[in-house]
This record gives C-alpha cells, sequence and structure tokens, in this order.
C-alpha cells in the first residue's frame, strides 16, 4: 500500500476495509459507504444460495477480488476475468452463466433495460464497508478532521 512509502496521505477510493488491511492503512470512521458482493443470473434461475451453485456451471469472477476464496472453499468452478467489464459481456453473450462481483458495479449494467429483463441479482454476501484511510502512523488529526466530515455528510445526506 502507498503509505508504508508514505506515498500517500489519504485514500478515497472503493477501498473496502477489511481486517487484513489494518496495520497498512487507518480507516476513518465512520464508513462512508458499504456494499455486499453479489451473484446475477439468470432471471428465471432458481438458484439462491451457495449450496444452488456447487452443482452448476462455473461462476465467472474478476481476476483477484478477495470473494473469490469464498467460492473456492465451497467447491463451485469458477472463470476468472482480468476486465470485469469483459465479464459482463461474457455474461450478455452466454459465456457465463452466473457471474459475481460487487452490488454497487452491478447496479449499473442491470439497470440497462436489455440485460437488467434477462439477469437479476440472486444472492448477496460478504457486506463491506467502504472506507477513507490515512496513514496508519498519522497523528490523528487528518482522521478527527475526516471522522467529523464524515459524521457531518451522513447527517446532511452528502454520503447516501
Amino acid at each position: 500500500m502507498l503509505f508504508r512509502s508514505r506515498g500517500a496521505d489519504l485514500v478515497i477510493a472503493t477501498m473496502g476495509h477489511t481486517v487484513q488491511r489494518d496495520p497498512n492503512a487507518g480507516f476513518v470512521r465512520p464508513h462512508y459507504y458499504g456494499s455486499r458482493t453479489v451473484v446475477v443470473g439468470p432471471a428465471s434461475s432458481t438458484v439462491r444460495d451457495w449450496d444452488d451453485l456447487r452443482a452448476g456451471p462455473a461462476v465467472c469472477l474478476p481476476l483477484g477480488a478477495s470473494f473469490n476464496i469464498l467460492f473456492v472453499q465451497r467447491h463451485i468452478r469458477v472463470l476468472t476475468f482480468d476486465n470485469a467489464t469483459a465479464m459482463v459481456d461474457a455474461l450478455r453473450f452466454g459465456q457465463c452463466v452466473f457471474a459475481a462481483h460487487d452490488d454497487t458495479f452491478f447496479a449499473r449494467h442491470l439497470a440497462d433495460p436489455a440485460l437488467g429483463a434477462r439477469f437479476a441479482i440472486r444472492f448477496g454476501f460478504a457486506p463491506l464497508p467502504w472506507g477513507m484511510a490515512v496513514p496508519p502512523d498519522d497523528s490523528g488529526q487528518l482522521r478527527d478532521l475526516l471522522a467529523a466530515l464524515s459524521l457531518s455528510w451522513h447527517r446532511d445526506g452528502t454520503f447516501l
């Protein structure tokens, strides 16, 4: 992470706050957003949980996503894509029957009437808060300021 080399004073991104990242980043609380991973498949599918995926076709996943291990641990076959948009195209053109990614990623794709009519969220898992982060050794001033701003922005609706 950039903080180790002091290459950044603040990160604001679609960065999930995980226990593994805590030693390398001082996450600001409250978090500014939260999401979950979802499995998307045919709207007519009866898939509702992990067990329903075990006997089915491979699930398409973005390469390097933290949630990929959950599929492997459950012995679900996977096909990975190094480009998430290519993964959606594979879903659209039948190369994938199911795909998994962050719900905010799929929101814009499922809002497309053509794709939204064919596919739907089958189930979700692994809720994850998104966070702003400062270096782990930050004295607290920047983190305290960002925390106060975050509280204010949650209160006034800036953060939805």
